[in-house]
């Protein structure tokens, strides 16, 4: 746990530097002291090694240097003899894992979309101990450092994705579903790269959904504390306004009509944010899009988003 902390006092004391927050950037960094400001010259140092295929798609495991130096893994997939081709990011909801992309790979794939999905700081391959991500709900000052070093780690891996041949630089996207959903908005409103955006079951109200967060993974003394401090520090990362920077970019918002996780008013805050070039899609069901009777009719809708807005570009 020690580098973990050192790590984490590292971000901490980039954040205190970053005074300005961006209007939006575009590709790499900007030039301007901003929230996500990283080194541009910082060697990506990527690592490579051979997967088992998923649906026919060639699969790479995936190692970079993210923010601070700290190592990003994932996964990339790939249509075979793929060059030039549109490829997006993808990253998962609150205590899970890159792993949860693995659906995505084929039906994208048949588009010819390839997918990068990485694991968020104290996720998957980054959990150091099981359940280690709710530290970050009993911590404020950790939990925006984690919301900042993520939003770094996914230009980074904007950056990984130009390096290579298969992915064409001027068609990059991005895949979140809820917590990975809020931070996407952070960083398609910062990162001009990402030419389409697809936001699964997100919400504006980081205090409404801390409280939720809270009731599903702490209990006693530490939920009580959690409940207590709100969402102090974290109005630099307000969703909303974050999401409004996306315009005129292809943004697409996709929620369920009874979602238990995201209050309702937090989603209609949301789509409100948006603005031209963004389309929103309700669909019955709860928080998971692809576990209600609505599944297959989301998963053609966020297939055909994509070909629009990547592929036939």
């Amino acid at each position: 746990m020690g580098r973990r902390r050192a790590a984490v006092m590292a971000v901490a004391m980039l954040l205190a530097a970053a005074m300005v927050v961006p209007l939006g950037g575009c590709g790499g960094d900007d030039g301007a002291e901003s929230l996500f400001s990283y080194e541009t010259d910082q060697p990506l140092d990527p690592e490579f090694a051979p997967a088992p295929a998923i649906g026919g798609e060639q699969v790479e495991k995936v190692a970079y240097a993210g923010a601070s130096g700290i190592r990003v893994p994932g996964f990339l997939a790939l249509p075979p003899g793929a060059e030039g081709a549109p490829c997006v990011i993808y990253l998962h909801g609150f205590g899970r894992s890159k792993d949860d992309a693995t659906p995505y790979v084929e039906p994208l794939g048949r588009l010819g979309i390839g997918v990068l999905a990485i694991d968020a700081p104290f996720h998957g391959d980054r959990a150091a101990r099981p359940r280690q991500f709710t530290d970050m709900l009993e911590d404020p000052q950790l939990f925006a450092d984690v919301l900042r070093e993520t939003v770094i780690d996914l230009r980074r891996g904007l950056d990984l994705l130009e390096t290579r041949p298969e992915c064409d630089p001027d068609r990059l996207g991005f895949i979140g579903f809820s917590f990975g959903a809020l931070n996407g908005a952070m960083l398609a409103g910062s990162d001009g790269r990402v030419r389409s955006t697809v936001l699964l079951s997100a919400g504006a109200d980081w205090q409404a959904l801390l409280r939720r967060a809270d009731r599903l993974y702490l209990s006693g003394k530490s939920a009580r504390a959690a409940r207590e401090r709100g969402a102090e520090g974290l109005e630099p990362y307000a969703v909303d306004e974050w999401v409004g920077r996306v315009a005129p970019r292809a943004l697409l918002l996709v929620s369920g009509r009874d979602d238990e996780v995201v209050p309702r008013a937090s989603i209609e805050a949301l789509h409100a944010a948006a603005g031209e070039g963004s389309t929103v899609v309700w669909y019955d069901g709860g928080h998971d899009p692809f576990a209600g009777p609505d599944r297959l009719r989301v998963g053609r809708l966020v297939e055909e988003f994509l070909k629009r807005t990547l592929v036939d570009v």
